[in-house]
């Protein structure tokens, strides 16, 4: 429809044609931010949390006490490096898999593996 100067034509022909690039942009936008893909889920800031409690571990968590520290053996450093390689893979794995659960919205079962991860780490 194009727009008339001619103040005889109807009023519908006056009218200034829509902006259909500019509608759509906006119908896009709006779309995009009621995606719930973009919104943060529950989970995210105790995601946050349990990643800045990890990244400032001073040592691996402690398991069971070993026969070998009943004995007063000490650890040797490929058994600290061993461990200290398996927190940090237990760390990763437990945030990738938590990040994956929040952005499905699985929110108590991000919540439950963050809880468990923090008892398993020992974390507060």
């Amino acid at each position: 429809m194009f727009t008339s100067n001619d103040n005889k034509a109807s009023p519908a022909r006056r009218m200034r044609p829509a902006r259909p690039l500019l509608t759509s942009l906006t119908a896009c936008g709006l779309l995009i931010l009621a995606s719930p893909a973009v919104q943060a889920g529950l989970c995210t800031p105790e995601i946050a949390h349990f990643e800045d409690s990890t990244r400032y571990m001073d040592s691996v968590p402690s398991g069971k006490q070993t026969i070998g520290a009943q004995l007063h053996h000490q650890p040797t450093p490929e058994s600290v490096e061993q461990a200290t390689k398996a927190a940090e893979t237990g760390v990763a794995a437990t945030l990738a898999k938590a990040r994956d659960l929040d952005s499905k919205g699985e929110d108590t079962a991000c919540l439950k593996l963050l809880d468990d991860a923090k008892l398993r780490f020992g974390i507060q």
